[in-house]
């Protein structure tokens, strides 16, 4: 995977205006060479986003509310991975990192999820 992180003005949608966090990587998966990227950005700890592959997206989006946690002074807790309003996967950044697929995922989309959770557990 290749990286890069950014605190800087950019106009994103549904973001205001101003300084802005992104984090950006292209993945290359394991079972057929194809390329995933993986595009967030966010105004605080908490980035949301989506993680593209040649047939499928995924929305992620930062939460405060994994592994048994709700703390709004904390920072981010952990990301929530969906597709058509349905998690397919959860990646837990405290403590003692974690991730969770849904079993029937295809190795295809496990992989590029992969990528990008382990994109955010080196971010945080």
């Amino acid at each position: 995977a290749v990286c890069s992180t950014a605190d800087r003005p950019s106009p994103v949608p549904g973001i205001e205006a101003g300084h802005v966090r992104r984090l950006e990587c292209t993945c290359a998966t394991a079972a057929d060479g194809a390329v995933a990227t993986v595009s967030l950005a966010g105004e605080t700890d908490v980035l949301r986003g989506i993680v593209s592959t040649t047939d499928a997206s995924f929305a992620v989006a930062g939460t405060r509310h994994l592994a048994g946690h709700h703390d709004p002074q904390r920072n981010v807790s952990g990301y929530v991975v969906s597709r058509a309003s349905e998690v397919v996967a959860a990646v837990d950044v405290l403590d003692a990192p974690r991730m969770w697929f849904q079993p029937q995922l295809p190795r295809n989309h496990r992989e590029a999820i992969a990528c990008a959770s382990v994109a955010l557990l080196l971010h945080h």
